[in-house]
């Protein structure tokens, strides 16, 4: 069973100049973190999730790692919002939903929900460039995304050949229900699956906080250390195109 005194632990050893976290609330007993890092807080902010999903571990460690590494060149340019785990009882149990069995991912209009009630606290009115969110898959053999974007450039393609050096991508021509290039879902129809699975996270926040939207999912058939390694290395991609493209 995981341990959610570790993330705990870890994010309170958080200790550089620039790094603060925050209590947001608690769910299932146990507290849900937001860091920020930030040496300018009008500078443009990007937005990482990570345990939205419980069973899906590598992003929380990818979240945890990547507040790990020296940002001090980033900072110049960007801030970061952090949420390493948005979904303990998830995490600690090793099960997709919360206590109340609710996919969360998909309940972003149950505002009663702890989960909920935290990531809008922290979110706020925040207007964030890209929103990252990290996800894991265990039917797929290879990492892919998806990319939703308002008239900006799509660097998903890009992001993919930093990954693809580190780890399998799937190359399948339909994932998810859905055709994809070269492990890059094609645009969805955000209308009609909030129809289907209600109003999801992904959608409401990239609806009314960001321009950019980006999940990512790695295959849990591959070892813990891959698999975080795609994910640190798809938020370093994203963000080195950003500071690059000027996006």
């Amino acid at each position: 069973m995981p341990d959610y005194s570790c993330v705990i632990r870890r994010v309170h050893a958080l200790n550089s100049l620039h790094t603060k976290f925050e209590r947001l609330g608690s769910a299932a007993g146990w507290p849900i973190y937001g860091i920020t890092l930030s040496k300018n807080d009008m500078l443009p902010k990007i937005m990482i999730l990570g345990g939205i999903h419980g069973d899906e571990p590598a992003g929380v460690e990818a979240c945890l790692a990547f507040c790990d590494l020296n940002h001090q060149n980033w900072l110049n340019t960007l801030q970061f919002h952090i949420i390493p785990c948005l979904n303990p009882y998830g995490y600690v149990h090793n099960t997709r939903n919360n206590d109340q069995d609710i996919d969360i991912n998909w309940a972003f209009s149950s505002k009663n929900l702890p989960e909920i009630q935290a990531l809008c606290k922290f979110v706020n009115n925040q207007e964030y460039k890209t929103i990252i969110s990290l996800h894991e898959d265990w039917e797929s053999h290879g990492y892919y995304m998806y990319e939703y974007r308002k008239d900006v450039t799509t660097i998903g393609q890009n992001i993919l050949k930093r990954v693809a050096e580190v780890c399998p991508i799937n190359l399948e021509r339909e994932i998810d229900g859905v055709s994809a290039t070269n492990g890059l879902v094609d645009e969805l129809d955000l209308e009609k699956r909030a129809k289907i699975r209600g109003l999801g996270i992904p959608i409401a926040l990239f609806q009314d906080h960001t321009t950019r939207f980006v999940t990512t999912e790695t295959p849990t058939s591959l070892n813990m250390t891959c698999r975080i390694e795609a994910q640190v290395t798809a938020i370093q991609a994203m963000i080195e195109n950003h500071i690059s493209l000027k996006l």
